[in-house]
């Protein structure tokens, strides 16, 4: 019960995973089947979506891990900060891939002159292989979610090695390497 939001975090990250998955899963299977160009721009939009929002997930528990470890003061968060603490993630990493996935969806309704037109279902119920477009819509935004996360890393890992070796009750060097790769993992 202590670390509800970081449970609800894993599984809403768990669950936009599975999502994705199954849904490049059914692509993959039924290719030999020739999918009606509605329902290919739909799974591929619904696969845009729960892509963006496990990689938005991955990054709040970043974010939620680092908010605890930046220091060293005795926190306990009451329910109903958890709630909103909840809420603002779940606007946050909801939100920004709906809207991601929106514009790309809207996008590629437009005619073929668009240059970031991610062209769901023309090639396949994915993107249509320009590289403009991919990375606009989906490797751009996920290559900055991951250079956060790797910052807020190198952060958590400062303040964990900075935070617990200045003490005094650590002191041999096998206690600093066993903290070390406890960070480390």
């Amino acid at each position: 019960v202590h670390h509800v939001l970081h449970w609800r975090c894993q599984i809403y990250y768990v669950f936009c995973l599975f999502m994705a998955e199954l849904l490049f899963s059914w692509i993959q299977l039924s290719e030999t089947m020739v999918l009606h160009e509605g329902l290919c721009n739909l799974v591929a939009s619904c696969m845009h979506f729960f892509f963006l929002s496990a990689f938005f997930w991955l990054n709040t528990m970043c974010f939620n891990i680092w908010w605890t470890f930046r220091d060293f003061r005795p926190s306990s968060l009451e329910r109903n900060q958890e709630l909103i603490r909840l809420r603002l993630y779940s606007a946050y990493a909801w939100g920004i891939p709906l809207l991601i996935a929106t514009i790309a969806a809207c996008v590629n309704l437009i005619p073929e002159s668009s240059l970031l037109r991610p062209g769901f279902g023309e090639k396949k119920c994915w993107f249509n292989g320009e590289r403009l477009s991919i990375f606009a819509y989906f490797f751009g935004p996920i290559g900055i979610l991951l250079s956060i996360n790797i910052m807020l890393f190198v952060s958590t890992t400062h303040q964990l090695t900075c935070g617990i070796w200045k003490r005094d009750d650590v002191k041999s060097t096998t206690e600093k390497t066993a903290l070390g790769k406890i960070c480390l993992k």
